[in-house]
């Protein structure tokens, strides 16, 4: 037993040198050393990495616990930032740049569901435009349609006018006609004028010689002559002025009276020479009994008023198909924004892993820290019982 320590630690252990117990006493304060190192790496969180008590060397790390819950890990961010929010854990607060929490991808890829379902609205709204321009230019195929029949109206009203205007020149013919033949009755009238003058005559040389009542007879017969041309004048005059009622002639504005300046009988007709927008009308017009009708001027005004619904259709259209357009370009944008933060959120979740593996290699760490420490204590305490057996010896 020379050189030996009169040291028992206990059942089983070995003997120590003095010189061992003493190493072992002297090291001590390593040990102690390196069991603070140790709890450093597993709970420091003063915002400062974890410096190496026994060498005072930084190791420019931060705790586990830092790293799984800190809020001061420098420009990575600690595991709990990477799942909950930056800063304090706020969720719109970036745990570094622009880059944010899982939950706050989480929460936008929230929102990007609801604005993709926005966006099918948009499309099914799109659809409906689109249906409704259909309609629009289904309705503009019939404004066109119906044009085309007012067209063919229009024609049938001027083909109807060019009749009357045929049988308004038959009227005219008939009229010189008339007037012809009213020619020949006052040529046949003068006439008869002569000849019963030359009756006269002949009755007054008759009459010389005859005694009053024959004078009074022949007088009697020659007014009875008179009387019977007067009835046939009478006649013609009447017939003439008829057709002077029905047929007033050219005129340049609307006449309130007939020819004769008594009113207007329902059929009468005059060719209109008023000048409008600098050029006469040359239309042929109807009195129907309250007013005078313009069938040339009808038959325009309703060509003119289909060709401007037509166009007005088409304008509706061409704005219905500009809607849909705008809808469509609305829905790829939505549909874009949704793909990037799609993106984000699994940028987001792959450093929330590589954040936590940080924190599962500074716990590995810790724990082979504190292996080191759990012998460095053992240790200790066999040098403890070592220095009390030898105070005792020493007495």
């Amino acid at each position: 037993m020379a050189g030996k320590s009169p040291i028992y630690i206990g059942e089983g252990s070995g003997e120590f040198t003095i010189t061992q117990a003493l190493a072992i006493i002297s090291g001590s304060g390593l040990v102690a050393q390196d069991l603070l190192t140790v709890a450093d790496w597993a709970s420091l969180t003063d915002g400062t990495t974890v410096l190496d008590r026994k060498t005072s060397t930084n190791t420019n790390l931060y705790s586990a616990k830092e790293y799984s819950q800190g809020v001061t890990t420098g420009v990575l961010g600690s595991a709990k930032q990477w799942a909950l929010g930056g800063g304090s854990f706020v969720e719109a607060t970036a745990v570094t740049g622009t880059s944010f929490s899982a939950k706050k991808y989480a929460s936008n890829a929230a929102l990007v569901s609801e604005g993709l379902a926005e966006a099918d609205k948009i499309v099914t709204n799109a659809d409906k435009v689109a249906t409704n321009a259909d309609v629009v230019l289904t309705h503009a195929d019939v404004v066109l349609t119906h044009a085309d029949v007012i067209l063919a109206e229009a024609d049938k009203v001027q083909t109807g006018l060019d009749r009357v205007a045929t049988a308004a020149d038959k009227v005219a013919t008939n009229a010189d006609v008339v007037l012809a033949e009213a020619d020949k009755v006052q040529t046949g009238l003068d006439k008869i004028a002569t000849n019963a003058d030359v009756v006269l005559a002949e009755a007054d040389k008759v009459q010389t010689g005859l005694d009053k009542v024959a004078t009074n007879a022949d007088v009697v017969l020659t007014n009875a002559d008179v009387v019977l041309t007067n009835a046939d004048v009478a006649s013609v005059t009447a017939l003439y002025d008829t057709f002077d009622d029905r047929y007033l002639g050219s005129k340049n504005a609307d006449p309130t009276v007939d020819n004769d300046g008594n009113a207007l009988i329902t059929g009468a007709i005059f060719f209109s020479t008023q000048v409008v927008s600098g050029s006469p009308l040359n239309h042929t017009k109807f009195y129907n009994g309250s007013t005078w009708e313009d069938p040339d001027a009808t038959a325009t005004q309703g060509a003119t008023t289909a060709t401007a619904q037509a166009a007005i259709a088409t304008t509706k259209a061409n704005t219905a198909t500009s809607q849909a357009a705008t809808s469509t370009a609305k829905a790829v944008i939505a549909t874009t924004q949704a793909t990037t933060a799609t993106t984000q959120a699994g940028i987001a979740t792959t450093k929330a892993s590589e954040s936590a593996a940080s924190a599962v290699s500074s716990a590995a760490s810790a724990v082979s820290s504190s292996s080191s420490a759990s012998g460095a204590a053992i240790s200790a305490a066999s040098a403890e019982g070592v220095a009390v057996a030898m105070s005792i010896a020493l007495g």
